[in-house]
């Protein structure tokens, strides 16, 4: 689901009936609370906190609570007639606590570094929570571009959302047919689960497995984790001195450590300096299919690629890609190879380093290929 959908839903269509609070069921409501209670315990668990950002704040859920404990908070949401409510209680908040920084901006969790470069959260030099409230989280439109807005700035994170089982799903879509959404379908995936309606809905919650395996591959360790109201769940994740520090329970188990795309994608992956191996410039060793065979490498400019033959570290790359459509054109990245690793069943793993401005360009791509992945 796109940035702009998501604004049109929550901004012209029913999406406001999940702002109204006639329309909480009484389970709806208690995962509400509960979430307002687990998320003080974390602050008052953690007295170095002293600055809230509230992703997906809406008309600034938290921010009563936030500035009336002297922490200081940005909200930040991308439909517009949700901030300008919020924009009203920033006024008389800052009106009844001018020492306590209050402010909200219209803004999409895609930038949330932007909003950490502001000259005045440098000069503050405050330590942050980035909180996601109400399965926030599972609605972002990159997922990819967020846990790396994230990393950027080493903010510690707090998530809350839904349970995937049969019980927590049910309860969840009697609250959304009381919003007066319509034809509610449910798809279970290895990730989590999606719910849609008729009137545009869209919420993915992650399962547990998927979401710290998720966080730790982009550089995070869980630090705590609790229930909430019996249908949800509170994450704190907090940053790594060292991505490769993070470690995730199947990898500490030997399992195969890189989930598979759910995509369909045609690359070749051609060698261009293998001098050992005598083949010639654009020479084509290998054809494989994303579905099973292309994953994210933890680095931001690279990639990962699963095939059956070794290959030796050093040698240069190229690896071409469809841009889409029905031209046939294809791109070419070349890079180097890094690792090459053994998997469990007779793959080989290899991480490629792209030269940059590649990097950039197949890390457009490859998030694309996530977001067929989620809609799955």
């Amino acid at each position: 689901m796109t940035i702009e959908n998501v604004k049109r839903f929550y901004g012209e269509m029913k999406g406001w009936n999940m702002f109204d609070t006639q329309f909480l069921t009484d389970r709806l409501s208690e995962f509400l609370d509960q979430e307002a209670v687990q998320l003080r315990r974390i602050f008052a668990a953690n007295v170095e906190y002293d600055h809230l950002v509230e992703v997906g704040c809406g008309y600034g859920r938290y921010m009563d609570w936030a500035v009336s404990s002297a922490i200081a908070y940005d909200g930040i949401d991308i439909v517009d007639w949700m901030i300008s409510m919020a924009e009203i209680k920033v006024q008389q908040f800052n009106e009844r606590f001018p020492g306590v920084h209050c402010a909200v901006h219209l803004h999409p969790a895609e930038r949330l570094s932007a909003l950490m470069d502001s000259a005045l959260l440098n000069k503050r030099q405050a330590k942050t929570i980035a909180f996601f409230p109400f399965n926030c989280f599972g609605n972002v439109s990159n997922v990819h571009e967020v846990m790396r807005s994230l990393y950027r700035d080493r903010l510690d994170v707090v998530i809350s959302t839904f349970l995937t089982d049969a019980k927590s799903t049910e309860l969840r879509k009697q609250y959304y047919q009381n919003c007066g959404y319509s034809n509610l379908e449910c798809t279970l995936n290895k990730h989590g689960l999606l719910i849609t309606s008729d009137e545009g809905f869209r919420a993915f919650a992650y399962s547990k497995e998927a979401l710290v395996d998720m966080f730790a591959r982009n550089g995070y360790e869980l630090a705590s984790y609790s229930d909430v109201a019996e249908i949800g769940a509170m994450y704190h994740f907090r940053p790594v001195s060292n991505k490769d520090e993070a470690k995730t329970d199947s990898q500490r188990q030997g399992a195969r450590r890189y989930p598979r795309y759910d995509a369909s994608l045609d690359a070749t992956l051609y060698v261009l300096n293998d001098n050992e191996a005598r083949t010639s410039d654009a020479a084509r060793l290998l054809s494989f299919s994303v579905a099973d065979a292309v994953t994210k490498d933890v680095s931001a400019d690279g990639v990962a690629v699963v095939c059956a033959t070794p290959w030796k570290a050093g040698v240069r790359a190229r690896i071409d890609l469809p841009v889409g459509g029905e031209s046939g054109a294809r791109l070419g990245f070349i890079g180097v190879l890094t690792r090459c690793e053994p998997l469990d069943d007779g793959l080989y793993l290899l991480a490629f380093k792209f030269f940059k401005p590649a990097s950039a360009l197949i890390e457009h791509l490859f998030s694309i290929l996530d977001s067929k992945r989620l809609a799955g």
